[in-house]
């Protein structure tokens, strides 16, 4: 079995080694913006999202962010032709590269087809650095499976901005006062490494007998003293088994340095993360 370690706010195959992502024979074609960029208020979540081209060649793009949380999840609606794979959930790499700067990477996706609609989506977690250099660039260029399009995002910058009252209301409905974290000048840090909070020896059997996996994203309350004081699943790993033993192991290992705030005082604080459990 495989386990995908812990980091701050998001997940990360460390441990994994891409593949050379094969070039294509042509360009893919530039798909220019079709609608602004707009600001979903979800339940769970604040997202960005933007459609670029018109008829069966387009795709949506959509950034799902939470508050005090680094990085964020990807999200690529498309038609199932430019789809990575059939009518059922696929896993493979993506290869994502920007302009100006030349950058690119490749990360791990997840695709799922949308109901009975024709559509599908692929899901990218990116961390922190990722996330900057896409919000900065002016070309995006995404390739995996059947998908190679290039995008011209726009404006990006001003769409995670207009993200910070979602984020806000977010923590609000959780019942945390926005100001008092805002009130940290030295945010709760975990004690030792995350990456050992949960290990192989970890994985419930009867998910194991079930060859159940997914990632689940998590928020630790974490008291003035540094002591986990609770933990939600935010978005579940679709088993019931494995959402509830991150919390129950969370619980009993995480410790982090408390959050002081401008006076030196320790104050409560937050922590957002995923785990991806992981079978071969």
């Amino acid at each position: 079995m495989r386990l995908i370690g812990l980091v701050t706010g998001v997940m990360t195959a460390a441990a994994m080694v891409a593949p050379a992502m094969a070039q294509t024979a042509s360009a893919p074609a530039v798909l220019k913006a079709a609608t602004p960029w707009a600001i979903d208020y979800a339940r769970d979540s604040c997202r960005a999202f933007r459609k670029y081209g018109t008829g069966a060649d387009q795709v949506e793009l959509v950034f799902i962010t939470l508050p005090r949380s680094s990085g964020a999840t990807l999200v690529v609606v498309t038609s199932p032709e430019k789809g990575p794979g059939p009518k059922r959930a696929t896993f493979g790499w993506v290869r994502i590269g920007l302009q100006p700067g030349g950058e690119s990477f490749n990360e791990r996706y997840a695709s799922a087809p949308v109901g009975e609609s024709p559509r599908r989506l692929l899901y990218v977690l990116l961390d922190q650095a990722q996330l900057d250099q896409m919000i900065a660039s002016n070309r995006i260029e995404i390739e995996g499976g059947k998908l190679d399009v290039v995008l011209e995002p726009g404006r990006t910058a001003a769409a995670f901005k207009a993200l910070e009252p979602c984020h806000d209301d977010l923590l609000k409905s959780w019942e945390v006062d926005p100001e008092i974290l805002r009130s940290a000048v030295n945010r709760a840090v975990p004690t030792g490494t995350p990456q050992t909070w949960v290990t192989n020896a970890d994985y419930p059997k009867e998910a194991l007998q079930k060859r159940e996996q997914g990632t689940a994203t998590f928020r630790l309350t974490i008291g003035a003293d540094g002591k986990v004081v609770g933990c939600t699943i935010l978005h579940g790993s679709g088993s019931v088994v494995l959402d509830d033993t991150v919390c129950g192991l969370m619980r009993k290992r995480a410790k982090f340095t408390p959050a002081r705030d401008a006076a030196g005082k320790p104050v409560p604080d937050m922590w957002i993360s995923r785990f991806r459990w992981e079978l071969p």
